[in-house]
């Protein structure tokens, strides 16, 4: 299936760094995720649709900001705003799901259209060890959908 692999929904992230972001929307991206996280940018996972997410699994994302931030998750959100114009909930969630609940997704991993190939250790707040990455996580996978601009970027 497209949505699910072996039972457990499909993830599919975008590595690498978008060959035109020069301080733009990605490394924003990046930095949004580690300020609302506390931890480092995976992946970008807004390039694939429908993302199915557990719905356990939203609520202990909103209790983990909660709880390292001290405070609501939405006063949390709204701050972030303030400092992080441009951010990616997709993303946000992808990185919770990577750093907490790994087993419970199929994860393949993908470069697209305008993205390099691997890291960019100069990314700010990117993860740098992809030493999980195995041939089947980066074998190709047709998404259900996804945004034009994803197939337009060259």
């Amino acid at each position: 299936s497209s949505i699910f692999y072996n039972g457990l929904p499909r993830i599919i992230g975008a590595i690498g760094r978008h060959i035109n972001d020069k301080e733009g929307k990605w490394t924003w991206a990046s930095k949004a995720t580690k300020y609302l996280l506390k931890k480092d940018f995976v992946m970008s996972c807004s390039s694939f649709f429908p993302m199915v997410i557990k719905t356990a699994h939203i609520k202990a994302f909103r209790a983990y900001v909660e709880k390292i931030h001290g405070k609501d998750f939405i006063s949390v959100y709204k701050e972030m705003f303030v400092t992080h114009l441009w951010n990616c909930h997709y993303s946000f969630m992808c990185t919770y799901l990577w750093y907490f609940h790994q087993d419970e997704y199929s994860w393949h991993f993908q470069s697209s259209i305008g993205w390099k190939s691997g890291w960019d250790k100069a990314f700010p707040g990117v993860a740098n060890d992809f030493s999980f990455l195995t041939k089947w996580n980066k074998l190709p996978v047709a998404r259900v959908s996804t945004h034009a601009s994803f197939t337009l970027d060259a």
